[in-house]
């Protein structure tokens, strides 16, 4: 018999610290629900906020419009100068680059032609003989 009470007794204690665990994990989600629900309340009070600012801006932006559409235009404006061509014309450039390049590939091909088609610069006359005694001698001296 005391043994049935010791399971029945551990039973409850384990269903007891399970309840307990439960009931602290539910503690735990409510408080972390109650701070998001501040956090949207604050973002949801912030958007309306803005949102006041944007329609309060529009019609900033409405009223400045229609003034400066009274206003006479500006005179200096009037002498508007046409637009000047750009400096660097891209397809210019690489027609020029491109033209470069191939001026420069047929200069070296003619100069390379010129120089295969002459004759040779320097041509032996006569082998070299060795140095006579005598002007062995007079090289050391």
């Amino acid at each position: 018999m005391s043994l049935k009470l010791a399971d029945q007794a551990a039973a409850e204690l384990k269903a007891l610290k399970e309840k307990k665990a439960a009931d602290r994990e539910q503690i735990r989600r409510q408080f972390r629900i109650n701070e998001l629900g501040l956090l949207i309340d604050d973002a949801v009070r912030r958007l309306r906020d803005m949102e006041d600012k944007l329609k309060a801006d529009g019609v900033r932006l409405a009223e400045a419009e229609a003034e400066m559409a009274k206003m006479p235009s500006d005179p200096a404006k009037l002498d508007v100068k046409p637009e000047k061509p750009p400096l660097v014309n891209p397809d210019a450039t690489m027609i020029l680059a491109q033209d470069d390049i191939f001026r420069d590939m047929a200069h070296n091909a003619a100069a390379l032609r010129m120089d295969i088609g002459s004759p040779r610069r320097v041509s032996v006359l006569q082998k070299a003989s060795m140095p006579v005694q005598k002007d062995l001698k007079s090289r050391s001296s």
